[in-house]
């Protein structure tokens, strides 16, 4: 059986809702061009450590980076360009080596979720930087080709220089920056801080270092690019003799250019880090106050979490929605897309109001609040927003980092009119009565950085009807 611990007992695993990716498919690659879904047959707990373990059949294979060769660096890269034509863009694991498994000749590409979880239970606490964070470039998109083709790149330089490209410790930081161990990794994938190949090993064929080198600061390669370097299987054309005497010379520079990199790199990042204390003169410091005050005074004037209690930000949210206020909608929410059709809805209620306003001098929406003090009943405009809103806390146990509520309101959204009925009448002005839907709502918190966030809302019952 294949197993995956997820790190999580019974009632950690139900209140973190992870039993939605029990769902996630992992997929078998063939030589042959073709693919099996693979997918979890459900978790079992262990009876020792009461953490629950996703298992499925079949048996997961050998680790990519426990038997890497330039032939098996081959087989995955066209592994994932399979998977690449095959999945949709949202099934397409990363390109993390400790998620891709030899089977002979065969892939197996388990659900990344999976993945995370495992890594999260490795006794080793640097296992996931080691074998996955440092072969993904941060800012590439991880199930696209171009990070795919990066991650193999810096695969092979491994396979031929012994060494990973990118290392999770270095010399180049003082200790104190050193305990920011993600940061400091990422920053040297995105400045290219790595040794070139023909340095590192100088017996590497000149146009495949330079390709390589390249590949690692630019990020533009394609699968073709790399798989023509990986077509000559058995490794002879990867390297040149080299004497001893262009060896030590070689040598000689690889510690020279590490001097003169290291030495330019930590210049540069002493200056990022304390660039207000370097700054100097008063009339330097007068412009970045200025700047400051104002930048800062921007952010203030933003709608946002910072200090609110958890009930306070989702009503800060439904204040948003009733009201057609979109910068309380995207202050509320950890992204747009939580809660995606309310928004969505407010903003273009919001922008067809303020062409109604421009163009015929009346607004084209009101809340129901405006609706029944005008008598209700049959109106030409439209009626959108709550009445009777009313939130109970569901899980207000802080101390995780998630909350949740229930909020239960009666919704008010424009009746549909029939296509019939435009026909015969096709003025905006339709007398229609609006729809009231009894609604009910599940709203997730999660505490980020240093304020609350709703991070997803789910429509129990009601919401806005189909048109």
């Amino acid at each position: 059986m294949i197993r995956f611990n997820t790190g999580l007992t019974a009632s950690e695993f139900a209140k973190a809702r992870a039993g939605f990716h029990l769902t996630d498919k992992g997929f078998i690659l063939h030589p042959n061009g073709t693919a099996d879904v693979w997918n979890a047959d459900g978790v079992i707990e262990d009876p020792e450590s009461k953490l629950l373990v996703v298992q499925g059949q079949g048996e997961a294979g050998v680790p990519l980076l426990a038997a890497i060769t330039t032939p098996l660096l081959r087989q995955w890269l066209l592994a994932r360009a399979n998977l690449q034509n095959r999945c949709l863009p949202e099934e397409i694991p990363a390109p993390y080596p400790c998620g891709a498994f030899l089977q002979n000749d065969n892939v197996f590409f388990p659900p990344e979720s999976f993945i995370i979880w495992d890594s999260r239970t490795n006794p080793d606490k640097e296992f996931f930087l080691n074998n996955a964070e440092r072969w993904i470039h941060p800012d590439l998109l991880s199930n696209s080709e171009e990070a795919t083709v990066w991650t193999g790149t810096a695969l092979l330089y491994f396979i031929l220089c012994g060494e990973a490209p990118f290392s999770i410790k270095n010399d180049i930081d003082d200790a104190k920056y050193n305990n920011r161990t993600i940061e400091i990794l990422h920053s040297d994938i995105r400045e290219g801080v790595f040794t070139p190949p023909r340095l590192v090993k100088p017996e590497i064929n000149a146009d495949i270092a330079d390709f390589i080198e390249k590949e690692l600061k630019n990020k533009n390669k394609k699968f073709a690019d790399l798989e023509q370097i990986l077509e000559n299987t058995d490794g002879s054309a990867f390297f040149h003799q080299l004497d001893e005497e262009e060896r030590q010379k070689i040598e000689k520079d690889r510690a020279a250019y590490e001097k003169r990199r290291n030495t330019t790199v930590k210049s540069r990042r002493f200056l990022v880090r304390n660039a207000v204390i370097i700054s100097g003169s008063l009339i330097a410091a007068a412009i970045i106050a200025v700047m400051v005050i104002s930048y800062i005074h921007g952010i203030l004037s933003k709608p946002n979490t910072l200090g609110k209690s958890p009930a306070e930000v989702v009503e800060m949210y439904y204040q948003g929605v009733n009201n057609l206020n979109t910068e309380w909608i995207d202050g509320s929410t950890l992204n747009r897309k939580v809660g995606a059709d309310y928004s969505t809805a407010a903003t273009n209620f919001y922008v067809t109001s303020k062409m109604s306003e421009a163009y015929r001098a009346r607004s084209s929406v009101i809340n129901p609040q405006i609706w029944k003090e005008q008598g209700g009943g049959a109106v030409d405009i439209n009626v959108f927003g709550f009445e009777d809103w009313e939130l109970k806390a569901i899980d207000a146990d802080e101390s995780d980092g998630t909350v949740t509520f229930e909020a239960d309101y009666l919704l008010f959204t424009p009746a549909t009119v029939p296509d019939s009925e435009l026909m015969n009448n096709p003025s905006p002005n339709l007398v229609r009565v609006p729809i009231q839907t009894e609604t009910k709502d599940i709203i997730t918190l999660i505490w980020r950085k240093d304020r609350w966030l709703i991070s997803d809302i789910q429509h129990a019952e009601g919401g806005i009807p189909p048109q």
